[in-house]
């Protein structure tokens, strides 16, 4: 849609971002509104939005395809289809088995240029730490209530809309790459301090009643969202820029299959450690995650750009001759 346009396309990254986080917070406060009224009428109205935005959707996704001529060329034809004997058994078995599992886009997506930012992009999925269905429990159990809930997680969105004007600004700024970092860093730090707090107290059957440190945690949890978005639209730049068109349908999606897995593995944590008293460790695992995606990021950054930060002006060495 956006061509060579750099610009253009970061601009369109965080409006289409602005939107999704928009219908995240407005669609579940409009539900819980109507559940304090009737729960048969808050699952009544579900499916009555989910209905009614069909005909939405679809004249949009209409109106884009008419709109971008690209959009409408067809694929390169094929030969006219010469006899040949029918195809064997093991034949048919290979070519059933490469469409189910494409080894050879697996080889293709570790192998590309791009292949660090998008995995570190999907491990920042491996996470209990954002206002979902997880962590929202955690709250629940340790006393907060569904407003202080409700309020949480408004400031938490508002800090992410900010994240898709602050972003672009910094791209334009620094380039991707290094928004990228920052970006990252940034998410790191309020983390590790939210972990502080959280175990300042101690866990286990004392954590459940530190009210403080709880609170202390959601904070650097909703502020650290601020890099999470930040990193996710310095990524998808990075991405949509260096991956080749032909090959851009199967990276994706072995991205988002990667996104999906991880995503997984973290209720697979809350599944394991299941009392609200261990919480800490899906909450270390989380936080273990984003290290590595940070350390995997940094490799990236260090290869590519031969260093990881500009050093201040005051700590340059200048070598005279």
């Amino acid at each position: 849609m956006t061509g060579d346009d750099e610009g253009w396309r970061r601009v369109m990254n965080a409006r289409m971002r602005r939107i999704d986080l928009l219908c995240k917070l407005l669609g579940p406060l409009a539900i819980s509104i109507i559940a304090t009224t009737s729960t048969r009428f808050a699952i009544g109205a579900t499916l009555a939005m989910n209905v009614a935005s069909v005909p939405f959707e679809y004249s949009c996704i209409a109106k884009v395809y008419k709109g971008v001529a690209a959009l409408q060329h067809n694929h390169t034809e094929l030969p006219p289809a010469q006899t040949a004997a029918a195809p064997s058994v093991a034949t048919r078995f290979r070519t059933l088995m490469a469409a189910v599992v494409p080894v050879s886009s697996l080889t293709d997506y570790f192998k590309h240029s791009a292949f660090l930012p998008s995995f570190s992009l999907s491990l920042l999925y491996f996470t209990v730490l954002s206002f979902s269905g997880q962590f929202i429990t955690f709250l629940l159990s340790t006393g907060f209530t569904p407003l202080h809930v409700g309020i949480a997680r408004t400031g938490s969105t508002v800090i992410e809309l900010s994240a898709t004007w602050a972003a672009p600004r910094l791209m334009n700024y620094m380039g991707p790459v290094r928004g990228g970092i920052w970006s990252l860093s940034w998410q790191m730090i309020c983390l590790t301090l939210g972990l502080g707090m959280f175990l300042r107290d101690g866990f286990g059957a004392n954590a459940r009643h530190a009210w403080t440190s709880v609170a202390g945690l959601t904070v650097c949890i909703a502020l650290s969202r601020l890099g999470l978005w930040g990193y996710d639209l310095c990524a998808q730049t990075i991405v949509q820029e260096e991956v080749e068109d032909g090959n851009r349908g199967a990276f994706s999606s072995i991205e988002a299959s990667f996104q999906n897995l991880f995503e997984l593995l973290s209720f697979a944590t809350t599944i394991a450690f299941s009392r609200p008293e261990q919480f800490h460790w899906p909450l270390v695992i989380s936080i273990a995650a984003v290290y590595v995606a940070g350390g995997l990021y940094a490799f990236f950054v260090r290869h590519r750009r031969g260093h990881l930060f500009h050093p201040p002006a005051c700590l340059k060495v200048e070598t005279e001759h």
